[in-house]
């Protein structure tokens, strides 16, 4: 078994530290992240919605997916940008819907990210391009071909590095631009998950969960080593660790597979993913170590080997890949950083979720707005996943930084989120609503419709009912054809009713979601107080 490790002895890498460095510093002028249009953002009560008709998904896989939406270790926001193939009725997961999501992307920030560093398409001698989707002819010659670069441009495109996949492509930038360092040279990385070629269509729950935690969007980075360049980089590169750890089940714990019905999705061992991740994370942090911890840490662990060093006496900010809330607590958590240093992956995990290879951009660009950095400051990047790698990277800022990002200018709608169980109901009564106003409204339907609505204190466009002092509803809009709010007495909600064998789907489902939600409330909390509880027992 492989195990995270080796590389130079620690003797070396701290002479390295006191002996001056000769070596050519790469650069990171300036940078950009997608922000997504307006007319391209979804909320999760609108994707639910979409789940519930495009006809890929069993209601208990949508149900499985709202739980994975809702869960506390979650930390996503309600409203997320979908590329045109996933938000299409029905959903256009073609290779040329793949290619339209990332010619989108790449194109948008790799022209915001040169307008920023101030400099021409011609003057770019690489691009390396990053993503999970790998087109014929490959992403990095599109990018060239749509700018118009000189002829003699390199282009690198690579693929299958899932989420450490951006700073994957940092490392391999930096080792092409010191290859040749007479005159220096001018690099562009651009960075896309593509999220069209990921999106499952099965029900199996092992490929479910990439569906809810992926999100779209990019990066683009200017790369440099040109001596006219130093006086407007913001960062300098200090160092990039990569640790493969080498085990077979950790090696196929994440990654594209074929479910038994023969769709392709991201299959998730979480099992497996959390032992490989500690043994990679780990093993990343004590080769990272001894390059970057002050000389008072490193005395303290020589005396005491169980000393957990603190990482945030080395670093001023930190980003660590948002794959989930959990992830960025336990990452940063061992690492000693505290609230305050956590919160711009977390903002970035509930407003744009887990955006794969760029997240971690999305965070400087969030620590850049909201936070600022001066001159010296440093940021670690930590990021981990498929093969298992974890990979960071620490910059060094050359200036004093405060660039307002566009991807982070203050929300038109909050990006909140939704009470838990709010949004299973709120759907499938949208859905219902929408499918008999496309399809026309059989009677069962619209009595179904009707009923879910009522109970739930809906209109029918999904809003809260306002009722008068004595129950009564008051602003009330009923569907066409449906005798929501035209009852007289009171609150109490329509009896549910069997469907009829010939029912449609989502009547069928609308009439059992009505029978769950009244049980729901007709059933009263338990009193456990001063009760004897047995031993073990799990108390509500």
């Amino acid at each position: 078994m492989g195990k995270p490790g080796g590389g130079a002895s620690l003797s070396s890498t701290l002479l390295k530290r006191v002996l001056p460095s000769c070596e050519q510093k790469v650069l990171l002028v300036d940078f950009a992240v997608y922000n997504p249009d307006e007319s391209s953002l979804v909320s999760s009560l609108d994707q639910t919605t979409w789940a519930y008709r495009c006809g890929f998904f069993k209601p208990e896989t949508v149900n499985f997916m709202i739980r994975e939406h809702e869960g506390k270790g979650n930390g996503m926001g309600t409203r997320t940008p979908l590329s045109p193939g996933i938000r299409a009725l029905p959903a256009d997961l073609s290779y040329d819907a793949c290619l339209e999501e990332s010619h989108m992307v790449m194109f948008d920030v790799a022209e915001k990210a040169m307008a920023a560093a101030g400099v021409k398409p011609r003057e770019v001698d690489i691009v390396v391009t990053v993503s999970g989707f790998s087109a014929l002819p490959s992403l990095s010659s599109a990018v060239a071909s749509h700018f118009s670069m000189r002829s003699d441009v390199e282009c690198f495109s690579l693929s299958g590095h899932g989420c450490p996949g951006g700073l994957v492509g940092v490392g391999l930038t930096q080792q092409l631009l010191l290859a040749k360092t007479k005159g220096g040279r001018l690099a562009l990385l651009v960075i896309n998950e593509n999220t069209t070629t990921g999106f499952y269509r099965g029900n199996e729950e092992v490929f479910l969960p990439s569906n809810v935690l992926f999100r779209m969007g990019g990066a683009a980075c200017i790369m440099s080593t040109r001596s006219k360049d130093k006086a407007r980089a913001k960062y300098q590169l200090e160092h990039v660790m990569r640790i493969l750890y080498t085990d077979n089940k950790a090696h196929s714990c994440i990654g594209y597979r074929n479910d038994s019905e023969g769709h392709k999705g991201v299959y998730i061992d979480q099992e497996v993913l959390k032992n490989a991740a500690a043994k990679a994370i780990t093993g990343n942090l004590r080769r990272l170590g001894p390059s970057v911890l002050p000389w008072s840490e490193m005395m303290k662990v020589a005396r005491n080997p169980r000393y957990k060093p603190d990482f945030s006496k080395a670093f001023q900010h930190i980003a660590v890949h948002p794959g989930a809330r959990v992830i960025i607590d336990r990452v940063a958590g061992a690492m000693r950083f505290g609230d305050k240093a956590r919160q711009p992956s977390i903002d970035t995990l509930e407003r744009y979720g887990n955006t794969s290879a760029s997240s971690t951009f999305y965070i400087m660009a969030y620590i850049e707005r909201n936070t600022g950095l001066k001159r010296g400051d440093k940021v670690l990047q930590v990021s981990m996943g498929t093969g298992f790698k974890c990979i960071s990277t620490v910059w060094r800022a050359r200036r004093r930084i405060s660039t307002q990002h566009e991807a982070w200018a203050p929300a038109t709608q909050p990006y909140g989120r939704y009470a838990s169980g709010w949004l299973r109901p709120r759907a499938l009564a949208r859905a219902v609503e929408l499918e008999t106003a496309e399809k026309g409204a059989d009677a069962e339907t619209t009595k179904a419709l009707a009923a879910l609505l009522a109970s739930l204190k809906l209109d029918a466009d999904g809003n809260e009912v306002q009722t008068g002092p004595c129950g009564n509803p008051g602003n009330h809009r009923s569907p066409k054809g449906s005798s929501v709010g035209s009852s007289t007495g009171g609150s109490m909600p329509p009896t549910p009713e069997k469907p009829s064998p010939n029912a449609s789907p989502l009547a069928k489902l609308a009439s059992v979601e009505l029978a769950s939600h009244q049980l729901e409330a007709a059933i009263p909390p338990l009193d456990l107080e001063g009760a004897d509880v047995p031993k073990g027992a799990a108390v509500p």
